[in-house]
């Protein structure tokens, strides 16, 4: 969570885009599945199109 500047706390949800040479797609199917298992904390989004939830 982050600090807006009235100093509130933020409950909108991490977003994280995943960008990776195609050499180490292995490598990033391997990150995929560890943000697969907090998908409920955080949104993911490679160039693979693999989302693990929606970023709206």
């Amino acid at each position: 969570m982050t600090k807006s500047p009235s100093n509130s706390v933020s409950t909108e949800q991490p977003k994280v885009f995943l960008s990776y040479s195609h050499r180490d797609r292995r490598w990033a199917d391997r990150l995929l599945t560890h943000f697969r298992a907090i998908a409920d904390n955080v949104s993911v989004w490679s160039d693979a199109q693999e989302k693990v939830s929606v970023i709206a």
